[in-house]
């Protein structure tokens, strides 16, 4: 079974790119962290189905991310449309555990690389 981990700032830029205000999620694969934390928060998602809930004679359509393929099932993979968008980022976003102590050494090294810490 699929599963990711995200953070809610991730998955809105996703959303907003990817899916926009057509789609919508079935509310019973809401991970229940979803509703507490902030932004930078991950959460894990291994279950969430797509449904389109645009009322009237307007069906889904290929897009720049969903292909007819995608929706030949009637609604397409979230795992499957992240994954491509994902792949066409410029950054990534990683959740990383170290010791305390090592903290001072990542947040260096992440700096080095031209990255910036988010949480």
């Amino acid at each position: 079974m699929p599963k990711v981990t995200i953070t809610r700032d991730e998955f809105n830029r996703f959303w907003d790119e990817v899916l926009g205000n057509d789609w919508c999620i079935e509310e019973t694969d809401i991970p229940d962290q979803w509703w507490d934390g902030d932004d930078s928060e991950p959460i894990t998602i291994e279950y969430l189905t797509l449904e389109w809930q645009v009322m009237g004679p307007r069906e889904p359509s290929p897009t720049t991310w969903i292909t007819a393929r995608d929706l030949r099932d009637g609604s397409p993979n979230f795992f499957t449309l992240l994954k491509r968008w994902r792949g066409e980022q410029t950054t990534v976003t990683v959740v990383v555990e170290v010791p305390r102590e090592r903290e001072a050494d990542l947040l260096a090294a992440v700096k080095e690389l031209g990255g910036r810490v988010v949480s």
